[in-house]
């Protein structure tokens, strides 16, 4: 086993990452030694993770991907949304646009908010279009049994838990279909409203939100403004991006930033020593 040693250095700098995506050896210890160093953490929590939510219905639909937008709700108030591939799986819901909106649900639940996620799976229709578009096609297709009737506009497996869920039995004609079984399918494509319950562990994050309170850091220079000489970069930091490269970017300006600092500091500080003195 390789020794333990202690080294001295005017200058360090802590990047030792978040506790999203343990297998990459990033367990969050850097957490605790800038805290022993007097910094203010906040919060860690998971972000760009799937949603679990409440249903049983979920397990149904698993594996079903659909192009629609996804909103996050708390105390009657949009917190975010974003549109995309969705995804449900048997615990809820994931994909790009959850992983967007996914930082702001996190945050809910840990204060012991009780959000709700909204899904829409035609969000560029209003709710008005979609049920005229739902009875022109109950006109056209009038011989349909229900169990068909979305065939064609939706995943069969989605299609069959709206109709499921709207009451309606499989056998039932197109033209038979009532106008409030048709509002109750329209409510279902463009609000299907679940409780999200939790979000899924850090092992599957690809981030975190929290960590070191920036305002205890130089902007420029990444430097400690409790500690001089202490410098950090990347997700230790509470910094934290949407999808798209925003956090690798996030990570390489930052570790620029302090490196470049700390070399230039240590470089003038060696050209200074070689000044003789008087």
């Amino acid at each position: 086993m390789r020794q333990r040693e202690n080294r001295r250095a005017d200058r360090g700098i802590l990047c030792a990452g978040s506790k999203a995506a343990p297998f990459t050896d990033s367990d969050g210890s850097g957490y605790s030694l800038a805290k022993k160093l007097g910094h203010r953490l906040i919060p860690v929590l998971p972000v760009l993770v799937q949603l679990q939510c409440e249903g049983d219905f979920f397990r149904s639909v698993s594996g079903v991907r659909a192009d629609g937008e996804v909103s996050v709700w708390s105390d009657g108030t949009c917190i975010a949304k974003d549109r995309g591939e969705i995804q449900l799986a048997a615990y809820g819901i994931s994909g790009i646009p959850v992983f967007q909106v996914s930082r702001y649900v996190s945050r809910l639940l840990y204060e012991k908010k009780s959000p709700s996620a909204v899904l829409d799976f035609l969000p560029d229709f209003t709710a008005e279009q979609t049920k005229a578009f739902l009875k022109a096609r109950a006109n056209t297709r009038p011989e349909k049994p229900a169990s068909m009737f979305l065939i064609g506009l939706f995943h069969k497996k989605l299609s069959d838990l709206w109709v499921k869920m709207a009451g309606i039995p499989r056998e039932k004609k197109a033209a038979d279909l009532t106008e409030k079984e048709i509002s109750l399918l329209t409510d279902l494509i463009k609000e299907l409203c679940v409780r999200v319950t939790g979000t899924n562990s850090f092992e599957q994050a690809q981030v975190c939100c929290g960590g070191i309170d920036t305002r205890e850091v130089d902007q420029k220079t990444m430097e400690s403004l409790l500690v001089p000489g202490l410098h950090f970069a990347g997700e230790i930091l509470d910094v934290d991006g949407m999808c798209g490269g925003y956090n690798l970017q996030w990570a390489w300006a930052s570790g620029y930033a302090a490196g470049k600092a700390a070399a230039t500091w240590t470089g003038m500080k060696n050209k200074s020593s070689d000044i003789p003195s008087e």
